[in-house]
Protein backbone atom coordinates (compact mmCIF):
# COMPACT_ATOMS: atom_id res chain seq x y z
CA UNK A 1 0.00 0.00 0.00
CA UNK A 2 0.80 3.66 -0.82
CA UNK A 3 1.88 6.26 1.68
CA UNK A 4 -0.48 8.40 -0.15
CA UNK A 5 -3.48 5.39 0.48
CA UNK A 6 -1.88 5.28 4.22
CA UNK A 7 -2.25 8.68 4.83
CA UNK A 8 -5.70 8.97 3.33
CA UNK A 9 -7.08 5.80 5.63
CA UNK A 10 -5.17 7.99 8.25
CA UNK A 11 -7.60 10.75 7.79
CA UNK A 12 -10.54 8.98 7.13
CA UNK A 13 -10.28 7.22 10.62
CA UNK A 14 -9.37 10.24 12.92
CA UNK A 15 -12.82 12.14 11.39
CA UNK A 16 -14.86 8.92 12.45
CA UNK A 17 -13.12 8.51 15.77
CA UNK A 18 -14.04 12.10 16.47
CA UNK A 19 -17.87 11.73 15.04
CA UNK A 20 -18.02 8.71 16.80
CA UNK A 21 -16.49 10.78 20.25
CA UNK A 22 -18.82 13.22 20.02
CA UNK A 23 -22.42 12.25 19.45
CA UNK A 24 -24.62 12.22 21.98
CA UNK A 25 -27.35 9.29 21.88
CA UNK A 26 -30.21 10.46 23.57
CA UNK A 27 -30.99 6.62 25.24
CA UNK A 28 -34.38 7.66 27.31
CA UNK A 29 -35.97 8.98 24.14
CA UNK A 30 -35.29 5.66 22.87
CA UNK A 31 -36.01 3.73 26.11
CA UNK A 32 -39.55 5.34 26.60
CA UNK A 33 -40.62 3.91 23.36
CA UNK A 34 -39.01 -0.19 24.67
CA UNK A 35 -35.92 0.77 22.28
CA UNK A 36 -32.63 1.09 22.25
CA UNK A 37 -29.61 2.12 20.23
CA UNK A 38 -27.10 -1.09 19.65
CA UNK A 39 -24.77 0.76 18.12
CA UNK A 40 -23.88 3.44 15.66
CA UNK A 41 -21.20 4.47 12.56
CA UNK A 42 -20.04 6.47 10.02
CA UNK A 43 -18.67 6.64 6.83
CA UNK A 44 -16.66 9.40 5.38
CA UNK A 45 -15.80 9.96 1.58
CA UNK A 46 -12.21 11.21 0.92
CA UNK A 47 -12.93 12.73 -2.41
CA UNK A 48 -15.21 15.25 -1.12
CA UNK A 49 -15.83 14.67 2.83
CA UNK A 50 -19.54 13.80 2.50
CA UNK A 51 -21.14 11.93 5.64
CA UNK A 52 -23.13 8.45 5.73
CA UNK A 53 -24.00 7.68 9.19
CA UNK A 54 -25.87 4.18 10.05
CA UNK A 55 -27.29 3.47 13.92
CA UNK A 56 -28.69 -0.09 14.86
CA UNK A 57 -31.86 0.11 16.84
CA UNK A 58 -33.28 -2.74 18.74
CA UNK A 59 -36.53 -3.54 20.59
CA UNK A 60 -35.85 -4.22 24.46
CA UNK A 61 -38.65 -6.65 24.59
CA UNK A 62 -40.45 -8.96 22.64
CA UNK A 63 -43.51 -7.00 21.58
CA UNK A 64 -44.38 -4.85 18.62
CA UNK A 65 -44.52 -1.55 18.52
CA UNK A 66 -47.47 0.40 18.55
CA UNK A 67 -46.55 3.15 17.05
CA UNK A 68 -44.15 4.09 13.95
CA UNK A 69 -41.32 6.61 14.78
CA UNK A 70 -38.48 9.04 13.33
CA UNK A 71 -35.05 8.12 14.40
CA UNK A 72 -33.25 11.48 13.82
CA UNK A 73 -29.37 12.34 13.38
CA UNK A 74 -28.61 15.98 13.67
CA UNK A 75 -25.12 17.73 12.82
CA UNK A 76 -23.79 20.39 14.30
CA UNK A 77 -20.81 22.62 13.79
CA UNK A 78 -18.31 23.97 15.93
CA UNK A 79 -20.27 26.76 17.10
CA UNK A 80 -23.23 24.96 17.70
CA UNK A 81 -25.39 25.91 14.73
CA UNK A 82 -27.27 22.77 12.90
CA UNK A 83 -25.71 21.76 9.44
CA UNK A 84 -27.61 18.75 8.56
CA UNK A 85 -30.36 16.60 9.75
CA UNK A 86 -32.07 13.89 8.33
CA UNK A 87 -34.77 10.96 9.59
CA UNK A 88 -35.47 7.69 9.34
CA UNK A 89 -38.85 6.35 9.75
CA UNK A 90 -39.36 2.90 11.75
CA UNK A 91 -42.66 1.54 11.19
CA UNK A 92 -44.25 -0.41 14.33
CA UNK A 93 -46.29 -2.74 11.94
CA UNK A 94 -43.27 -3.53 9.68
CA UNK A 95 -40.14 -3.91 13.11
CA UNK A 96 -39.40 -7.38 14.01
CA UNK A 97 -36.67 -6.20 16.87
CA UNK A 98 -33.80 -5.08 14.72
CA UNK A 99 -33.52 -2.08 12.38
CA UNK A 100 -30.57 -0.51 10.64
CA UNK A 101 -30.97 3.19 9.67
CA UNK A 102 -29.01 4.55 7.22
CA UNK A 103 -28.48 8.83 6.55
CA UNK A 104 -26.61 10.65 3.85
CA UNK A 105 -25.37 13.59 4.01
CA UNK A 106 -24.03 14.72 0.15
CA UNK A 107 -22.70 18.33 1.37
CA UNK A 108 -19.17 18.40 -0.12
CA UNK A 109 -16.93 19.16 3.22
CA UNK A 110 -19.77 18.22 6.01
CA UNK A 111 -17.80 15.50 7.85
CA UNK A 112 -14.93 18.20 7.87
CA UNK A 113 -17.87 20.90 9.57
CA UNK A 114 -19.77 18.59 11.95
CA UNK A 115 -18.06 18.72 15.29
CA UNK A 116 -20.82 17.26 17.10
CA UNK A 117 -24.03 14.58 16.90
CA UNK A 118 -27.34 13.67 18.44
CA UNK A 119 -29.58 11.22 17.97
CA UNK A 120 -32.67 11.02 18.88
CA UNK A 121 -36.24 9.32 18.49
CA UNK A 122 -39.82 10.81 17.84
CA UNK A 123 -43.28 9.13 17.37
CA UNK A 124 -44.78 9.44 14.05
CA UNK A 125 -48.44 11.73 14.21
Amino acid sequence: MSNAIQSKINKKEKIIESLINNTDVLEMQFESYRLKVSAFGYNVSLNDYRLEAFVEIISTDSQKLDNDYRVKITLYNDKGNIVGSNGYSIYGSEFNGLQTCEYNFYEDGIALMVKKIRIFIVKEM
